[in-house]
């Protein structure tokens, strides 16, 4: 069972990275033909927090809501802090969806991560 879980997850993980192109394509083109970068930007910044999301569920043996406050507090949080200063201090970056991968796979994992 556990290598059936990873083979439909090697699948979705590669339809979710086609999925991701194929959008940004889009949304590229949409923006060369308007010129307005923030529904280009919100795309991104949700996909990526959702990738980070989808990544996780490899590591996470079942859905039970296991809170471990370490990884929570000392590395989603921090995570998301430098995302909240990244967004006030400069709107245009592309190399942010690395941190907003990290950022929800590290809340999906300490929500629903191994207990202790």
């Amino acid at each position: 069972m556990k290598i059936m879980f990873k083979i439909v997850w090697t699948l979705g993980f590669v339809i979710f990275v086609k999925l991701i192109k194929n959008s940004e394509y889009y949304f590229q083109e949409q923006m060369s033909i308007t010129f307005k970068y923030q529904p280009y930007l919100t795309y991104q910044w949700i996909l990526y927090f959702l990738l980070g999301i989808y990544f996780s569920l490899i590591f996470v043996r079942g859905l039970k809501l296991a809170f471990k406050s370490d990884i929570f507090f000392f590395a989603f949080l921090p995570s998301f802090l430098v995302i909240i200063y990244y967004l006030v201090e400069n709107y245009l970056f592309s190399g942010l969806s690395l941190i907003f991968m990290l950022s929800g796979s590290l809340l999906f994992y300490s929500l629903f991560g191994e207990k202790k």
